[in-house]
């Protein structure tokens, strides 16, 4: 796997949409925050929110935390897909909420449910910790096309999670 090649279309797919963010914003201000980088021998893509980890100040490294990412690792790639998911790992960890993470991943996957069609091979049978999981065809010459559409997906479905942990909040 050519790890810099991933790297970079990462990058520039976030680049180039928040690039395009200002003409293309919702109504609603989603507050995303973008990273790229390698993570656990993955190249990864990921959004996510301070707003959605037990410690706002590290979000990507907070013990508790909702993201969502695009990522490859070598099987991935020699089955040409790219991979996508939502994780909510360790919610109990939040103090501002008391969410069992069965009961937070059961309340999202029905608010998320009329915007399954629009997601590639998706699957919501999994754990409450992936909310979602799914692929679409990797093909490196769209690479950066295909991530920042899943990234326009992911803005358009954000405010599910921001719903879901409001129904949770204790103060």
């Amino acid at each position: 796997m050519d790890t810099h090649f991933y790297l970079s279309a990462f990058e520039s797919a976030i680049a180039k949409y928040r690039g395009q963010q200002p003409r293309e914003q919702p109504p609603h201000d989603p507050g995303l925050l973008y990273f790229a980088g390698t993570v656990l021998g993955s190249i990864a893509l990921k959004v996510y929110k301070p707003e959605w980890a037990s410690d706002p100040q590290n979000p990507l490294t907070s013990p508790g935390r909702i993201f969502f990412s695009v990522w490859v690792a070598d099987k991935p790639v020699q089955q040409n897909r790219l991979l996508y998911n939502i994780h909510a790992l360790k919610l109990r960890q939040f103090k501002t909420h008391h969410i069992a993470s069965r009961d937070f991943a059961m309340q999202f996957r029905t608010k998320f449910q009329p915007h399954a069609h629009e997601w590639p091979n998706l699957s919501l049978d999994y754990g409450p910790l992936t909310l979602l999981q799914g692929w679409t065809k990797l093909d490196p010459a769209t690479l950066e096309k295909e991530a920042m559409q899943l990234i326009r997906q992911f803005h358009t479905i954000s405010p599910l999670i921001d719903q879901t942990l409001r129904s949770f909040r204790t103060r």
